[in-house]
């Protein structure tokens, strides 16, 4: 269709992913919105279903579900209900439609729906990187895996798999599939694993915050309180352990910022303050503490551009962030070699 055609056409987005109905407890929630909606995602998002999955059942439980609401999203964009009225006509006549465009995903539901995933030779969901002759550890301009961002639509279907309903739905497409940087970002990812590695390596070795390694945690645990006060939010983080920051407990495990009190929001709200923590203590000027600083400072400039930004970002806007993403990929990166080198 040409863009005429689509002129009386709400774009939608849909969304799958898990939400609490206890506290330690969770349903799997599908909504869909307009990607033109103002407002908050409880103004803006319109609930599809809700599951609640137990681990004796299948894994297609909800393909019932799924595909009654496959024929309602044809009625939306059919412009009409059931027994043929229009769902949204204006006085003059005009009758609106929806289309569904985009599947916001994580990582992890990403895989849920086909993609590869992690454990593959193909493993990433949104490209061919792989781990020999496209290395996904290349980060640079003119890694061999770029390119394949731009994949055909006969490779992308080639290398789905699984069960879930969406998968073999007809909305499954190169184009549908679009990451959500909230949860990539934010939630059990990069800003996590940033927060949690800075926090960590001041706790081992900044002997400025303390004698001890409990006395440099509680100082930042100090510090923490006071960003808090400062910069008041409806959710962050406090009182940060040692369990909270190593994926076991211990210097040889991951570092992440993980735990029941971790969410979203208090995983963004906390990346101004890790920056100024690097700012305070990472300044030797060696090689390690200017990664250090290039990759906190960095996160916090594309969260302000992305929060700051209208619906659509400037050309300016887009430029600042490529270079803020690049920067903080590279030294990303750096830090790995360097942490690899001194064992």
């Amino acid at each position: 269709k040409s863009p005429w055609d689509l002129r009386h056409t709400i774009p939608l987005g849909l969304h799958e992913d898990a939400g609490p109905y206890a506290k330690k407890k969770s349903c799997n929630v599908i909504t869909f919105f307009s990607l033109f909606g103002q407002g908050t995602e409880l103004e803006t998002r319109y609930l599809v279903m809700i599951e609640l999955k137990k681990a004796a059942e299948p894994a297609d439980t909800s393909n019932d579900a799924w595909q009654n609401s496959f024929k309602e999203l044809e009625l939306l964009e059919a412009g009409h209900d059931a027994d043929g009225n229009p769902l949204a006509k204006d006085a003059d006549g005009t009758i609106w439609t929806c289309c569904m465009v985009f599947g916001f995903c994580d990582l992890l539901q990403g895989v849920e729906w086909g993609l590869p995933d992690y454990n593959k030779e193909a493993l990433c969901s949104f490209c061919l990187a792989n781990r020999s002759d496209r290395p996904f550890t290349n980060l640079q301009r003119g890694a061999e895996w770029r390119p394949t961002e731009d994949m055909t639509e006969m490779e992308f279907q080639s290398r789905l798999h699984g069960v879930h309903p969406l998968r073999h739905s007809w909305y499954m497409t190169r184009l549908f599939v679009r990451g959500d940087i909230m949860h990539i970002m934010d939630h059990h990812g990069f800003t996590g694993q940033v927060a949690a590695s800075v926090i960590v390596h001041l706790v081992r070795t900044e002997v400025r915050l303390g004698r001890i390694q409990s006395e440099r945690l509680a100082e930042i645990n100090r510090q923490l309180d006071s960003f808090n006060s400062d910069f008041p939010a409806s959710s962050y983080l406090k009182d940060l352990s040692m369990p909270n920051l190593l994926l076991d407990g211990t210097f040889g495990s991951w570092a992440e910022l993980h735990g029941p009190t971790v969410k979203v929001a208090s995983t963004r709200h906390i990346s101004p303050f890790v920056n100024q923590l690097a700012v305070q203590y990472c300044d030797s000027g060696s090689d390690f503490d200017v990664s250090v600083l290039e990759v906190a400072g960095n996160l916090c400039k594309m969260y302000d551009i992305m929060y700051t930004a209208g619906r659509f970002f400037t050309d300016r806007q887009h430029l600042e962030l490529t270079e803020a993403c690049y920067k903080l990929g590279y030294h990303y990166q750096r830090l790995r070699v360097l942490c690899e080198a001194c064992g």
